[in-house]
């Protein structure tokens, strides 16, 4: 994956990588494996925003067993050993759990293929929140529904794959996990309405389960909380409670429901997000396939079906059509498709009869909707040039957008998704021949274990041809995550250990996607992230200033070539027909030694001329000779209360906090030429590995 090549213009780029697998979640890994190889943990990451606690990061899932893999492999060996060790779970996870229904492998195969290719596991494959957290989700119903029905002794089980769960997600997964629990207490309630002791004791079990699961992923609730709340406090509000979209959203929402049976018409990844007119958007999709959707949303309102798995599927449905589809958007729906996969294998099972009317049905209406389709397509081949023209027109016309800055993107994507409308594309005729097909074996096929594997090999060419147009491949660089260019070897060499403010010109380009710098070692002060620190950044503000931004250790400026620099303190230092690179005349050192310990001040700054000598530097362990004169020493990065310092090596001090936000290691009297020792400690984390 190649976030920048020299001989491409800036829109280009962006053609490439509007992902935040690219910006985020694989940078997150790669610093992980950083961490690992020098630390032997993950604490602090001086690469983006003034610095971070990265380990505190909900979204980078540190706290997932398959971070673990970064220790011993190299990086893309880990990840894919990773990614294949989660599907396993899930996949073998689904078929115990069914098959402990009283469901047959036959039955049980295709339900399990469904729920490895469900469209939340793919969506987000880079991610890995919805797989690292929900594979493990059909092990928990396993070891709850064991317990019900006497098997006490799994009490255990059900902590353990509680917390493997949480750990494996983030916070608002956590939320998704807690709601399927949620939902088996609701329906374990109802059955036992006539016994209110029997309710009472189950309901008090499942609560202590729930702290155990609880405690047991503490070492990532505690800091990823903590650290959610200092970003409310630095401004960084996402998902309050209420409807972003507007009022209107959770009746247009409603309506998107329906085509989630057949999703490819309104967009994909390569063309557009029509989804968002009815103010919902592709990675929204909840799909498995259209007959185990349909027959998890008409086993639904069947009480010959299990209320267990009818629940999952009305909590996964209702709560985005709620105010709390601000906190949790509709990845919740992930717990509707757990409910769908599990009434599908039962449908499969024990309702061969109510299934062959409903395939019966569904396969009327999709050949009358596909004969529908035939005619429109003809139209659309007749007409396509002038389609394309007025689609494309439109959506370059349309200001203000967030992608209005890329025409001749934004054309290309209206083009390609005027040919996708084609029924005859295989992205098209592919998936609806094997739902047909599917159709005519549940109607016709007997109980067979034939049966069952000409269904798993039907849905799996259903889905899968869905789902490859969600999966991105690119050859492996030589060195790194990402491939070296001209433009990072020349940052390189100009930037060294300083830090690089990366302008945004008026059209809205950068001259790199944020966070990809990480992956050379290279400091950049804008970030892309939900989680932000409460340090330098409130001094700053949001300008460029050069002095503000000096005192932050930002010591070039990097734009788009295009874009003039007219503040005379930023110095040209090299250009090429994309970018330009320039210096900070008003630089501080990132280490400053200053004379008092007690009146540093941004406003009055003081410092001796003598530098601070680093001997050696990791993300989360420092060295320096401080020298004559010092009496305290100012590190350009913003303050945690995780840092620590000492000067004997035998007293460690917490650094405080200096005015701007920095971070400020006051000295003691002792003779010259000192050493002060610095370490990153995080003051929760039990499990941290490594030397301290």
């Amino acid at each position: 994956m190649v976030p920048w090549r020299g001989d491409q213009v800036l829109p280009q780029v962006h053609n490439h990588f509007v992902s935040d697998a690219v910006t985020q979640y694989l940078p997150y890994r790669w610093l992980a494996q950083r961490s690992f190889h020098e630390d032997g943990f993950i604490g602090w990451n001086n690469l983006t925003a003034g610095g971070i606690n990265q380990y505190a990061n909900t979204m980078a899932l540190y706290f997932d067993w398959t971070m673990q893999l970064h220790r011993w492999f190299d990086f893309w060996t880990a990840w894919h050993l990773g990614l294949m060790a989660q599907f396993a779970v899930a996949g073998c996870g689904m078929l115990i759990f069914l098959q402990s229904r009283r469901i047959s492998p036959w039955c049980a195969l295709p339900a399990a293929v469904v729920y490895l290719l469900n469209f939340q596991f793919i969506a987000w494959l880079y991610h890995r929140w919805a797989l690292s957290a929900f594979c493990w989700v059909p092990w928990l119903l396993w070891a709850l529904m064991s317990w019900r029905e006497g098997h006490r002794r799994r009490w255990g089980l059900i902590l353990l794959f509680l917390a493997l769960s949480f750990l494996g997600g983030t916070l608002q997964h956590a939320a998704f996990v807690v709601l399927v629990v949620v939902a088996l207490w609701l329906a374990w309630s109802y059955s036992d309405r006539q016994q209110p002791r029997v309710v009472w004791r189950t309901s008090g079990m499942l609560l202590l389960f729930g702290l155990g699961g609880i405690i047991l992923a503490a070492p990532m609730f505690v800091p990823c909380i903590t650290a959610y709340i200092e970003s409310l406090g630095a401004g960084q509000l996402r998902g309050g409670l209420g409807y972003p979209g507007g009022k209107t959203q959770p009746v247009l929402n409603l309506g998107a429901l329906v085509l989630y049976l057949f999703p490819h018409v309104l967009g994909s990844p390569d063309t557009l997000d029509l989804w968002k007119l009815l103010k919902s958007n592709l990675f929204n999709v909840a799909y498995i396939g259209l007959l185990p959707l349909l027959t998890g949303v008409a086993a639904v309102f069947s009480r010959r079906f299990s209320l267990e798995a009818r629940l999952l599927v009305i909590v996964g449905v209702v709560v985005p059509l709620t105010p709390l589809l601000g906190p949790l958007y509709h990845r919740v729906l992930l717990v509707a498709l757990v409910g769908a996969v599990w009434l599908f294998a039962q449908a499969l099972q024990y309702e061969r009869e109510w299934l062959r009317k409903l395939a019966h049905r569904a396969g009327v209406v999709v050949l009358i909707v596909a004969a529908i389709w035939l005619v429109a397509s003809v139209f659309i081949g007749v007409t396509q040039a002038r389609l394309q023209e007025v689609i494309t027109q439109r959506l370059v016309a349309q200001p203000g957008g967030q992608f209005a800055c890329l025409p001749d993107w934004l054309r290309l994507r209206g083009e390609r998704w005027v040919s996708s409308l084609l029924i005859w594309q295989p992205r098209n005729l592919i998936p609806l021949l094997a739902l047909l097909a599917g159709l005519v074996v549940v109607r016709r096929g007997p109980a067979s274990v034939w049966t069952g594997l000409t269904l798993t090999v039907l849905l799996t060419v259903e889905t899968g041809t869905y789902a490859r147009h969600w999966v991105t491949f690119s050859d492996r660089p030589a060195v790194g995550l990402f491939p070296e260019t001209e433009e990072t070897r020349v940052l390189r060499a100009l930037v060294g250990d300083g830090v690089i403010h990366l302008r945004r010109d008026t059209t809205c380009r950068m001259p790199f996607p944020p966070n990809t710098l990480q992956a050379y070692g290279l400091r950049t002060w804008e970030s892309y992230e939900s989680i932000l620190p409460r340090g330098m950044g409130e001094y700053v503000g949001t300008n460029s200033n050069p002095a503000r931004l000096a005192f932050c250790g930002v010591t070039h400026l990097v734009a788009a070539a295009a874009e003039p620099i007219t503040e005379p303190a930023w110095i040209e230092v090299w250009r090429n027909p994309a970018i330009a690179v320039y210096e900070n005349s008003q630089q501080w050192p990132r280490y400053c030694a200053l004379p008092e310990n007690t009146t540093w001040s941004v406003d009055h700054p003081q410092r001796l001329d003598a530098p601070v000598e680093v001997v050696a530097e990791t993300q989360n362990r420092r060295t320096l000779r401080v020298p004559t004169g010092a009496r305290c020493v100012r590190v350009a990065e913003n303050w945690s209360a995780n840092w620590e310092y000492t000067v004997d090596n035998r007293t460690w001090r917490r650094a405080q906090r200096g005015s701007d936000g920095s971070l400020l290691l006051p000295l003691p009297a002792v003779p010259p030429d000192q050493t002060v020792r610095m370490r990153y400690r995080p003051r929760w984390f039990p499990f941290r590995l490594g030397r301290p």
